[in-house]
């Protein structure tokens, strides 16, 4: 089948389209077009699916696989890649509400994942291993690996936060290198490959299960093997022509998922320096989701305090950051990157107990030879 023949009409008369939600239904009428590219859906997004759990007392969504619903995100889907097996993400850039093409995001997506940027090993930008344009529907598809929260499982270490800095540091620094502004790297918008990590995948909607969901998906620790993290979506990004000479050039104020910048709330829609911004949205990430949580990161402070400062102009620019944040690193003893990370909120018996079992596994990773920042191996 001509892949450009992709139907975006939901097919509400299959049998069984009562169990499906309507994005859910749209996504198997793209069934045919995906299977002629190479890819194909979860059982579920069949034709010829029949709820396994139909006559049984069996709760879908806890014990089938076929009942986990995909709920949110409902331009985007898990598949799989026909030839290998290998999951991968495909989403589709649906036209704006006023029939305009999502061209942007494409073209931020492309241009890092083309060479030589795409094997430039600081590149953070997710990779596009394939992707198309169906002209009837004004859409594009892109297809993307399979990727995990970077912070799931939960980090141990004082190095696995350490490493985590820097991947994400380095990847902003280097879209900044190529004039292109991320305008809403976030928590949400940052994920790790899990490969490594979890080398017999997991369920792509209940991450924490196999993919049977028979059982918790076994994974390794980031010390034991080092994962890449990744900076996603660009529907919001910027990247200006490198022959204009002006710089910093200005974007239009848009909010991401991230409204707490202080530049971003006031005077709307005006024009502002979207580089400061993703300073700050980075920083926030390490304040919120780190220095809030943890008690023992306190030789990052100076620094994010400078990158989520109010004033813009005050931020250090990420070049400058990463250089400072890799002074801290280099600074800091076996002994601290070693150490397991203490949650604020944590008991006395927790602290004791978890610090015991900390010291035991530091134990097997030392006489492994594995390095105390994960990805320096």
């Amino acid at each position: 089948m001509d892949p450009k023949s992709s139907l975006n009409k939901p097919d509400e008369d299959t049998t069984w389209s009562k169990f499906l939600t309507p994005s859910e239904i749209r996504w198997r009428a793209r069934l045919p077009m995906l299977e002629a590219r190479g890819y194909t859906l979860r059982t579920r997004y069949r034709p010829d699916w029949t709820p396994s759990w139909l006559g049984t007392s069996t709760y879908p969504g806890r014990h089938c696989e076929d009942g986990v619903m995909k709920t949110s995100k409902v331009d985007n889907m898990d598949a799989i890649r026909i030839f290998d097996g290998v999951p991968v993400h495909i989403k589709a850039l649906v036209p704006y509400s006023d029939g305009e093409e999502r061209t942007e995001e494409l073209d931020v997506a492309l241009f890092f994942s083309s060479e030589p940027r795409r094997s430039d090993p600081r590149n953070h930008c997710i990779p596009i291993l394939d992707w198309w344009r169906v002209s009837e529907e004004r859409t594009s598809y892109i297809v993307m690996p399979l990727l995990r929260e970077y912070d799931s499982p939960a980090f141990i270490t004082v190095g696995e936060a350490i490493d985590f800095f820097g991947q994400i540091l380095e990847g902003l620094a280097f879209m900044h290198e190529h004039r292109t502004a991320h305008r809403d790297c976030c928590s949400v918008n940052i994920m790790m490959d899990p490969t490594k990590m979890y080398p017999k995948s997991f369920h792509p909607v209940k991450t924490k299960k196999n993919k049977d969901l028979h059982g918790k998906a076994p994974h390794t620790t980031r010390t034991d093997c080092a994962p890449r993290y990744y900076l996603i979506d660009f529907g919001l990004s910027d990247r200006f022509d490198s022959r204009d000479g002006r710089w910093p050039i200005v974007s239009v104020k848009t909010h991401g998922a991230d409204r707490t910048a202080p530049e971003l709330n006031h005077s709307p829609n005006e024009l502002y320096d979207p580089f400061p911004t993703d300073v700050y949205y980075i920083g926030n990430v390490v304040r919120t989701e780190f220095l809030e949580k943890y008690s023992n990161l306190e030789f990052i402070d100076s620094l994010i305090g400078r990158m989520t400062a109010v004033d813009p102009h005050r931020r250090p620019g990420i070049h400058e950051a990463l250089a400072e944040f890799k002074n801290i690193r280099q600074s800091l003893s076996f002994v601290k990157l070693r150490s397991r990370l203490v949650r604020r909120s944590e008991s006395s018996a927790a602290y004791l107990w978890r610090t015991v079992t900390h010291l035991l596994r530091t134990a097997k990773w030392i006489g492994s030879r594995l390095p105390a920042i994960p990805s320096a191996s």
